[in-house]
């Protein structure tokens, strides 16, 4: 049976109902007749795809909460990069102290951020990620210009010059580490499972053949 629309408001027709269900306009047989022998010409209502909308802009486990736990992750890495900067030119004690403060928590937010990715995945986790590529310029610039001050005063450098060189270099790993979980579970964490998976599910037949042997 050919589907039939309303030449008024291009609302489907149920069954063999003589009245559009939407706007209340009667189907004419003149007009079924001509839907029928010129289907090219139905006039179908414009639709959206919401759900397909949600899915690209929403993959977040419960809606914005991966996306709030990403912003605040992107906040702490910018405010890290800024109080460590702070401390290597002015050597303030009270910088080292939030800095190190702020990384404890963006430790304790990543780990979060990874456990939503876990469940649900989403590409939140970019907005930390473009960040963190922010910090680790910011850090190698620190350790750029710290070598050069150390290879120029090399007769002047302490314990504490060293100590602040591995601090910089830390914070450098510790970033590009940062931004490459962010990508991987953004990216890649889907494949992973299947291949985990699918190790599983080989793995056990092996074992059983060998002892079967």
């Amino acid at each position: 049976m050919a589907e039939n629309f309303c030449i008024s408001c291009g609302n489907a027709r149920k069954g063999s109902a003589n009245f559009c269900g939407n706007c209340g306009k009667k189907f004419s047989s003149y007009n079924i007749e001509k839907q029928k022998l010129f289907p090219s010409h139905h006039p179908k209502p414009l639709t959206l795809n919401i759900n397909g909308i949600t899915k690209f802009f929403d993959k977040g486990p419960r809606g914005m909460i991966s996306v709030f736990i990403s912003i605040i992750l992107a906040v702490l890495l910018y405010f890290s990069a800024f109080y460590l900067e702070s401390y290597m030119h002015y050597y303030a004690p009270v910088a080292l102290t939030y800095f190190t403060i702020l990384i404890i928590l963006i430790i304790a937010f990543q780990v979060w951020a990874v456990s939503l990715q876990l469940k649900r995945r989403s590409f939140s986790p970019l907005i930390p990620t473009f960040i963190g590529m922010f910090c680790v310029l910011v850090s190698g610039v620190l350790i750029r210009d710290f070598t050069s001050w150390i290879n120029q005063n090399s007769a002047f450098v302490t314990r504490s010059d060293i100590s602040d060189l591995i601090l910089i270099l830390f914070t450098f790993i510790f970033y590009i580490f940062i931004c490459g979980v962010n990508i991987f579970t953004t990216f890649f964490i889907g494949k992973t499972e299947k291949i985990i998976q699918q190790m599983k599910n080989i793995f056990p037949k092996h074992v059983g053949n060998s002892f079967g042997k």
